[in-house]
C-alpha cells in the first residue's frame, strides 16, 4: 500500500486525497472488513458505501487502482482501427476529425444494434430547416418523406405536413398505377 501511495502521490493530491492517512484508514478498512463482514460475499460498491465516511482516502486510491487496464487490449485495438482509418489516401485528416473517426467506431454500437429513431428526433428538433426551393424529388424521395418522423410541436405545421405526406402518398400511388397499367399493355 506504500508503494501505491507514492507512486500515484501526484495524482492522489491533485485530487484532494491526504496521503498520510490512507496506511492507517488501510489497517482500519481491513480490521473492519475481517471482522464484521461476510467477506466472500461483500462488492466492491457496498464497501465503497458503508465504509466510505470512515476510510475514503485509501478507498480512492483503491478506486484509482481499480480503473486501471488490466491488459493493453484496448490500446491495441484502438491503434488497429487508426491504422485502417488513416491509410495513404486519408493521409490529410485533421487529429480531430480522427479522434472523432475511432471515437464512432470503438464506441458506437453494431449497425444491427442502432435503433436510428432517437437521432432522427434529435435531428428533427435541433433547429428549423428548410427544403431547398430548387429540390426536384423523385418517386423514391415522395415515398421517403411521407415516412419521415414528424417532431413538430405546433398543429399547423403537423397538419402542413400530413397534407404534404398525403400528397406524396398520392404522387406516389399514381405512378405506381401508371407503371403498372404501362406493364399490362
Amino acid at each position: 500500500m506504500a508503494i501505491m501511495t507514492e507512486h500515484w502521490k501526484d495524482v492522489l493530491v491533485r485530487q484532494g486525497v491526504d496521503c498520510n492517512l490512507i496506511l492507517p484508514e488501510w489497517d482500519l478498512l481491513k480490521h473492519q472488513l475481517y471482522n464484521n463482514e461476510k467477506i466472500y460475499s461483500i462488492t466492491w460498491p457496498q464497501i465503497n458505501a458503508k465504509y466510505r465516511l470512515r476510510t475514503s482516502n485509501v478507498l480512492d486510491l483503491i478506486d484509482l487502482v481499480l480503473s486501471l487496464p488490466a491488459g493493453s487490449a484496448e490500446c491495441e485495438r484502438g491503434f488497429s482501427i487508426m491504422k485502417l482509418t488513416k491509410t495513404d489516401y486519408r493521409n490529410r485528416l485533421s487529429s480531430a476529425t480522427l479522434t472523432d473517426i475511432m471515437r464512432i467506431k470503438l464506441q458506437s454500437p453494431n449497425i444491427s444494434e442502432f435503433d436510428p429513431i432517437p437521432a432522427i428526433h434529435l435531428w428533427n428538433s435541433s433547429t428549423q430547416r428548410h427544403r431547398r426551393p430548387t429540390f426536384q424529388a423523385s418517386r423514391n424521395s415522395l415515398l421517403t418523406d411521407s415516412l419521415a418522423v414528424n417532431v413538430s410541436t405546433s398543429t399547423q405545421e403537423q397538419e402542413t405536413v400530413q397534407k404534404e405526406a398525403d400528397a406524396a402518398n398520392a404522387v406516389a400511388t399514381e405512378c405506381a398505377d401508371q407503371d403498372s397499367d404501362v406493364e399490362s399493355v
